[in-house]
């Protein structure tokens, strides 16, 4: 069923087996002609292709994560004089906040409380 040459089935296999070589024919480091070419001449344990295998294994930790690379690069762009002086800023206006919900609150509680009137405990009347 399958029509493929051989060649072509284990050069198949072998970019299946190294997505580095893919991303090197994808950013136009290399063409895939050139790629084919090498891998049946020089086939897929040649020195050619360690340069592939190297920068695969440098950046594994790193392609393994995006997003823990992206926030780490993040982390590091911080200035953290401007973090302080936003943290600062933020607290101060969280303390206005914190104010005016407690004034609300004092007004509120005064005003729904009904005032007793406080009579004398001796003064009372008798009914017949």
């Amino acid at each position: 069923m399958n029509k493929l040459h051989p060649d072509v089935r284990r050069f198949k296999s072998f970019l299946e087996k190294n997505p580095q070589v893919v991303k090197a024919i994808r950013s136009n480091k290399i063409t895939f002609q050139s790629c084919y070419e090498q891998f049946i001449l020089l086939g897929e344990d040649d020195v050619v292709w360690k340069d592939y295998m190297e920068t695969n294994d440098t950046n594994k930790e790193e392609n393994s994560h995006p997003i823990y690379s992206k926030m780490l690069n993040k982390i590091a762009s911080i200035d953290i004089n401007e973090l302080e002086k936003h943290i600062y800023e933020w607290n101060g206006a969280i303390d206005h906040i914190l104010n005016l919900v407690k004034q609300y609150q004092a007004n509120n509680t005064e005003s729904n409380t009904p005032k007793r009137t406080v009579r004398d405990p001796f003064s009372f009347q008798i009914k017949d």
